[in-house]
């Protein structure tokens, strides 16, 4: 890996902490899945159309598969992660990328997001991170230019 490690840090996630990392990345497709699956069993029982109901709870749960199945690893147990930041690249688990390939990074519910397009992002819990190690990350990204 090129370059002096700034920030090095390991965390454990759980099948529940992969979750809320996914809506933490993606809260549009989160809430918009469970607002069309909310209205969906609203009409339903407004109107006593079982075939509503059910419509919108299978349309939740099959989103909630799919993002599962996303997730792989992660949502079926626990799963040991690095994440090593130097002034040339982010390497995840293995995984290495230069910064130029991030479009943004910000903090949202619990996580740092790092966005590499509109679909695709990692999320980081901030509990990974001790104080030291978070001011040294954040001040990395500013220098980056992501935050």
């Amino acid at each position: 890996m090129a370059g002096a490690p700034a920030v090095s840090v390991g965390w454990t996630t759980t099948p529940k902490a992969a979750l809320r990392g996914y809506r933490a990345a993606h809260p549009v497709a989160y809430w918009l899945r469970c607002t069309a699956a909310a209205l969906l069993v609203l009409t339903g029982f407004i109107r006593g159309d079982l075939a509503g109901i059910v419509l919108g709870i299978g349309l939740y749960w099959v989103g909630e598969l799919s993002v599962r199945r996303q997730l792989g690893p992660a949502a079926r147990g626990e799963l040991d992660h690095l994440l090593t930041a130097t002034d040339d690249e982010l390497q995840v688990d293995g995984a290495t990328r230069p910064w130029t390939s991030f479009r943004s990074v910000r903090q949202r519910t619990g996580h740092w997001v790092l966005r590499l397009n509109p679909a695709i992002a990692l999320a980081v819990p901030l509990e990974a991170f001790d104080d030291a190690d978070s001011a040294a990350f954040a001040d990395l990204l500013r220098r980056k230019q992501l935050l």
